[in-house]
């Protein structure tokens, strides 16, 4: 859920956006010359992992889930647009 929130935040302040809206938030991103890649694992992040917890589906902690070495690329991906930004 970290990785999600921080994505948001770091497209939220690079694109100057408010938008609720995600696909709004990561087709701003994109406009803004953000990696097609990290903002596809984010999304995959997004959709697989938090949105099930989120929304209390019991059966998100037992089906199959984002693999873990999809989980640490978002991250690495996440902290290399950090880097890049900030």
């Amino acid at each position: 859920m970290r990785i999600d929130v921080g994505f948001e935040r770091l497209v939220r302040y690079v694109t100057h956006s408010r938008a609720r809206d995600v696909e709004a938030l990561i087709r701003a991103a994109g406009r803004c010359g953000m990696s097609r890649y990290a903002l596809r694992r984010w999304r995959t992040v997004r959709e697989s992992e938090v949105n099930a917890l989120k929304h209390r589906n019991p059966s998100a902690l037992v089906r199959t889930r984002v693999k873990y070495s999809e989980m640490v690329a978002a991250l690495g991906d996440l902290t290399s647009l950090l880097e890049r930004t900030l």
